[in-house]
């Protein structure tokens, strides 16, 4: 069985979602998904997509981001 990808592109974390990746792109530019800039490109740790979808289940949304971003540091916390 492969393993999971730590790190992921825009088009994986919108396959993810069943999102439009220029949504994931926007979502990431305002800090709205937690992401990593990496030069040009932007970059997804699946533990942080993981945990963001968890506070938005607990935070009853009803499809757009929580309020405040989680941030790395909330993850290794």
């Amino acid at each position: 069985m492969a393993e999971k990808k730590e790190l992921l592109t825009i088009k994986e974390v919108a396959e993810m979602l069943g999102m439009k990746p220029t949504t994931i792109y926007v979502w990431a530019q305002s800090g709205k998904l937690p992401a990593i800039k990496m030069g040009r490109t932007w970059r997804f740790r699946r533990s942080s997509i993981e945990t963001w979808l968890t506070k938005c289940e607990s935070e009853g949304s009803t499809g757009d981001a929580p309020q405040e971003p989680i941030t790395d540091e909330e993850t290794y916390a």
